[in-house]
């Protein structure tokens, strides 16, 4: 189970809220601990209100609160007395004894899993056909141009963040090398039109226009 940790996965000079933000939106699931400190974090509270925005936005469960003591069953705070009205929470309150703490954590990642099972076995919705989203080779080539060409640095990273793409995941470092890995991950999922239509709007007086395979 690959999981994104703040401390571990953070790097010298991230952006703490952006970086957070932008975990907790490509990743399906946030696991929250509750405490007598966390339900007093103003940034606890803002990482619980963008994953209750992800489970409107996408309609299935993103929040999986655990309590490590009584904190949250006695706490007026308004946004965790709302997980604690509506969520069962995990009670890891036991934590310091090892078998006590080993039949939470195998219950946990037992429901996370049972969540990920659900989610595979819904029913599919029949989508109409796609259309041809594949840039030809000399579409991509402008595309990458034009995004080195009219994007610094930060509006290249504030595009992945629009588009839903981990821009620290692309590989390279320098602003060519993200621009060609991000046109080429909207060609692998079909979303370039996504991607030229996201650019035009930035971008209005730039051409966007190419043809698709």
């Amino acid at each position: 189970m690959r999981c994104w940790f703040a401390p571990e996965d953070l790097k010298i000079g991230d952006k703490f809220r952006t970086r957070i933000d932008e975990a907790i939106r490509y990743h399906d699931k946030l696991l929250i601990i509750l405490s007598e400190h966390s339900i007093h974090s103003d940034w606890v509270e803002t990482e619980v209100e963008s994953a209750f925005e992800k489970e409107r936005r996408h309609k299935r469960t993103a929040l999986f609160p655990i309590r490590v003591d009584d904190a949250v069953m006695e706490t007026d705070q308004a946004w965790a007395a709302d997980i604690r009205r509506t969520r069962h929470i995990g009670d890891f309150s036991g934590w310091k004894n090892h078998d006590t703490y080993q039949k939470q954590f195998a219950r946990l990642l037992r429901d996370l899993q049972a969540v990920d099972a659900q989610e595979v076995a819904a029913p599919s919705v029949a989508r109409p056909p796609k259309t041809k989203a594949a840039p030809t080779e000399t579409y991509r080539a402008s595309l990458r141009k034009n995004l080195v060409e009219w994007f610094d640095d930060s509006e290249l990273h504030d595009l992945c963040f629009d588009m839903g793409v981990d821009y620290e995941g692309l590989k390279g470092e320098a602003k060519s090398d993200k621009a060609r890995e991000l046109v080429a991950y909207c060609e692998r999922r079909q979303i370039v039109p996504d991607l030229v239509a996201k650019c035009r709007e930035l971008r209005p007086n730039v051409s966007w226009e190419g043809e698709y395979e």
